[in-house]
């Protein structure tokens, strides 16, 4: 089967262990799980055709819509808080964010920046 995404932008693919770190140390987030994700993905209108070619993660907004439509299609969220580490870090932002979705069923961990 051929699947064809059409996003508009440069689809990056990533395949990834996830660990969450818990008050008791380290734990896996998903036992037993092996996702294949994207990092590009555009916007929630795009899950469920991402889903269909069988992709299980990715990464995107922690914004309800977008968390919501994820866990409806069966993907898992690298979650954006909405501030990136570094010399504008918003710290109250990010707190705001976690408290809100930190337990949603779609988040496999929280992103906030992979290079300087």
């Amino acid at each position: 089967m051929v699947c064809r995404l059409q996003l508009g932008q440069a689809l990056g693919l990533l395949a990834a262990a996830m660990v969450a770190l818990g008050s008791a140390g380290c734990r896996v987030a998903r036992p037993g799980a092996y996702p294949i994700g994207l990092y590009s993905v555009g916007s929630e209108t795009n899950l469920a055709e991402i889903a269909d070619a069988g992709f299980s993660l990715v990464a995107g907004p922690a914004r309800r819509g977008f968390l919501d439509t994820a866990k409806a299609n069966g993907i898992g969220v690298l979650a954006s808080p909405g501030s990136s580490a570094g010399e504008h870090f918003n710290a109250a932002k990010v707190r705001s964010t976690v408290a809100e979705f930190d337990r949603h069923p779609a988040l496999w961990s929280w992103y906030l920046i992979d290079e300087p």
